[in-house]
């Protein structure tokens, strides 16, 4: 089993790209660890490219890193400072190995395709945070310079399997 996020494992996470259909790749390393295949990995979709402008990409992360934007077809990222929740719960805190005691995060962004047009951004970004019990969803109006809860829609996970 592969435990991305565990202090035992030095790498950060990379981001492979392609401007040529994928003929080919460059790699982008960034600047935190991803845990792809730890708990909360089927929550949703933590990487979405924006429909109109297909060059800007944001990114939900895991360990309370937050939520990232890249504009350059993901070259390179910055975080995204008015987001205000990078999540809090955790599977098992009491799991110090990295696996269940990890913060699962930002678990999906997606974007309004109405909210933009064809070459200029979309405005309204939707991002779900895992957050037992609390709302969890948050909206931007603006491509993410201002955040906001959606109030009384709250999210909750129950894992399927058993987390050792």
């Amino acid at each position: 089993m592969l435990r991305f996020t565990q202090y035992r494992d030095p790498s950060n996470a990379s981001i492979l790209r392609s401007t040529d259909y994928g003929r080919t790749f460059s790699k982008t390393k960034l600047p935190f660890k991803t845990g792809g295949n730890m708990p909360g990995r089927g929550m949703g979709e933590r990487l979405a490219i924006d429909p109109n402008m297909n060059r800007v990409l944001y990114l939900g992360t895991r360990s309370g890193n937050g939520l990232y934007k890249s504009s350059d077809y993901g070259a390179t990222w910055s975080k995204v400072t008015s987001f205000p929740n990078p999540g809090t719960w955790r599977v098992n805190p009491s799991d110090t190995s990295g696996l269940g005691g990890d913060i699962i995060g930002i678990v999906w962004v997606t974007f309004d395709s109405t909210s933009g047009t064809p070459g200029s951004r979309s405005k309204r970004i939707f991002v779900g945070v895992a957050e037992k019990g609390a709302e969890t969803i948050y909206v931007t109006g603006d491509g993410g310079s201002t955040c906001k809860l959606i109030p009384s829609i709250k999210l909750y996970y129950t894992p399927d399997t058993h987390i050792s």
